[in-house]
């Protein structure tokens, strides 16, 4: 039975550090079992941001992501807070999204282009920099500032949404996916999970 925790952050500021606490959880997920079975989602999304809701679904326990140091930490400085664990099964308003990192748009970045453009020997190397960059700024998806844990590098995650036709939907419900080390799916695989609605 999928299990469904709602965090919620206090500040649009405190976004990353939680969904970087979470990629800890989820990476040391993957070192341990070869895969992450936890996916996020995002009820209150909308074009221009991510909202301060975020869903964690779990296909069985929670209890090992809710006593996470880093989690506990953030909970414990009231920057994010504990607000439910819901059985999927028993939930009513339940839609099926997926939550993809778009990392074209990541790639096009002004910092990620221009080291790109300084770093390639290509003679046309200043005309692909521009090109991406103003990809960049005319296809905007909502945002969450995050910092590289190994490199120390500012980057965005970039998050775009597909919702799930009537069939993907009904798969969805009785498969149990895995997702990247940030909770998110691809384009090229969308992972449809479950989101309960915000009243």
């Amino acid at each position: 039975m999928k299990k469904l925790v709602h965090l919620k952050v206090k500040h649009v500021s405190s976004m990353g550090p939680l969904i970087q606490a979470l990629h800890q959880f989820f990476a040391q997920s993957m070192k341990e079992h070869g895969k992450n079975n936890y996916g996020l989602s995002f009820p209150e999304i909308d074009d221009k941001s991510t909202g301060s809701l975020v869903g964690v679904v779990s296909p069985d326990s929670v209890e090992g992501l809710l006593s996470f140091a880093p989690l506990i930490k953030l909970m414990s400085s009231a920057k994010v807070s504990f607000e439910g664990l819901h059985d999927v099964s028993d939930a009513s308003h339940i839609r099926y999204v997926a939550f993809i990192r778009d990392r074209k748009l990541e790639r096009g970045a002004p910092p990620q282009a221009m080291a790109r453009m300084l770093s390639s020997t290509s003679a046309t190397k200043e005309m692909r920099a521009k090109a991406t960059m103003s990809r960049y700024f005319e296809q905007t998806l909502p945002q969450i500032n995050m910092v590289s844990h190994s490199s120390k590098r500012n980057f965005t995650l970039n998050i775009s949404r597909q919702e799930a036709t009537p069939e993907q939907a009904e798969q969805a419900r009785m498969n149990v996916s895995t997702f990247n080390s940030y909770g998110l799916s691809s384009y090229s695989n969308p992972v449809f999970i479950p989101v309960l609605e915000v009243k």
